[in-house]
């Protein structure tokens, strides 16, 4: 197995997600103006099934549960704003919460800027 297989297979912790309904999981069908999936909060990989079914949180029960056929909406497209203005404490978010990632290969020299030489 790679190592780099759980980074494919990686996702944005609290994104929303979009459930297929079960009925269409099913293989049945549905009226045409019911609603074809429901969205939840993805919080993470399920440890007791296969590596891409997700545990979903449904936003109305609040429920944790594991699911198969999920969207994930990782850039939170769908996820409406009230304003352009960012929160007062966004900044100090960025100030003391780093994460420092150490690459385990070295760059070629067409990649390097002028001043790493």
């Amino acid at each position: 197995k790679s190592e780099h297989y759980e980074l494919k297979q990686a996702r944005v912790w609290g994104c929303p997600v979009y459930v297929l309904d079960a009925a269409l999981q099913d293989g049945k069908k549905l009226p045409k103006w019911q609603p074809r999936s429901r969205r939840g909060v993805f919080l993470g990989v399920s440890a007791d099934h296969a590596s891409n079914v997700g545990l979903v949180m449904n936003l109305n029960t609040k429920h944790i549960s594991p699911q198969y056929h999920l969207i994930y909406d990782e850039l939170f497209l769908t996820v409406p704003s009230n304003s352009e203005i960012a929160p007062p404490c966004w900044k100090d978010l960025f100030k003391k919460h780093r994460v420092q990632v150490r690459f385990d290969f070295v760059l070629d020299d067409e990649w390097k800027l002028p001043s790493e030489g």
